[in-house]
Order: C-alpha cells, then sequence, then structure tokens
C-alpha cells in the first residue's frame, strides 16, 4: 500500500524504477521457505502421519498454490516484455 501511495509499485511492471520486481522476489523466497518448512514438518512427523498418507495431497495442494503464484508472475512478464497483448484495453 505503501508503494502504491508513492506511485513506485509498478504491477506488472519489471523495470528497475518499480518495487513489483522486487516484492515478487521477496514473496517468491517467502513461499519457498514454507514450502521447505512444510517439508521439514513432514519429514518429522511422517511416521504418525503414515496411515492416511499425507505426502500426496502435501504436494498436490502446495504445488498448486505455489505454480499458481508463478504462472500469475511469469504471465505479467510476458505482458510487460510486450509478448502478449491485451485483447481487452481497458478504457
Amino acid at each position: 500500500m505503501i508503494f502504491q501511495v508513492l506511485g513506485v509499485y509498478g504491477e506488472g511492471k519489471f523495470e528497475w524504477g518499480y518495487a513489483y520486481p522486487y516484492l515478487a522476489v521477496v514473496l517468491n523466497f517467502s513461499q519457498t521457505w514454507a514450502l521447505y518448512c512444510l517439508g521439514q514438518f513432514y519429514l518429522v512427523t511422517k511416521d504418525k502421519l503414515a496411515p492416511i498418507k499425507p505426502l500426496a495431497k502435501f504436494l498436490t495442494f502446495k504445488s498448486i498454490i505455489f505454480l499458481t503464484w508463478w504462472q500469475g508472475v511469469a504471465v505479467t512478464f510476458l505482458f510487460s516484455m510486450g509478448a502478449l497483448k491485451d485483447l481487452w484495453p481497458r478504457s
């Protein structure tokens, strides 16, 4: 919100003068760290959770969240580079 008020957020703009690319890197690191911590939690509790076989569920749900975020970043990057064009321009 602070970056938006200051006019430097630049959603979808991968340029040095905007905060968006830096925030994307920070968010990527935090999500990667969260996945790592959940993986460590699984390793510690896998014997107690073995009857319900949580690994497939864990991988499915966490990959959906993480890969959906990366898909959004990739599409935004392609738009910013001009590889994709807006089919419904805003008026």
